[in-house]
């Protein structure tokens, strides 16, 4: 499935942004784009979770899912160089990937 190949590429861009410190007086302890980040991934997550079990799922739902995976890349790249993640930010990120791949096995 192209789609697992699209969250593997955008886990890498994710890791290499959660090594980040946290900028110097955020006092939120990260950034408000990370936030709206995580805020559009958990939509994704969402989105997927919601897809028929077992691989039933139609070519616009496969079309979607690929542009929600490209924009989250791109979205995962810009924070990536510009934006500091939280320890509740990184961790946030965990869990949602985990649901992530559990609702694409859940696809198979």
């Amino acid at each position: 499935m192209l789609s697992k190949y699209l969250v593997l590429i955008l886990s890498v861009f994710l890791l290499q942004s959660c090594d980040k410190k946290d900028a110097p007086g955020n006092k939120n302890g990260g950034s408000e784009n990370v936030t709206e980040f995580l805020d559009s991934w958990e939509k994704t997550v969402e989105t997927v979770e919601k897809m028929p079990k077992g691989g039933n799922i139609s070519a616009m739902d496969t079309l979607r899912l690929t542009q929600d995976m490209a924009r989250m890349s791109e979205k995962a790249s810009k924070s990536q160089s510009t934006d500091s993640w939280s320890a509740s930010q990184t961790a946030r990120y965990l869990e949602l990937t985990v649901r992530y791949n559990k609702a694409l096995q859940r696809l198979d």
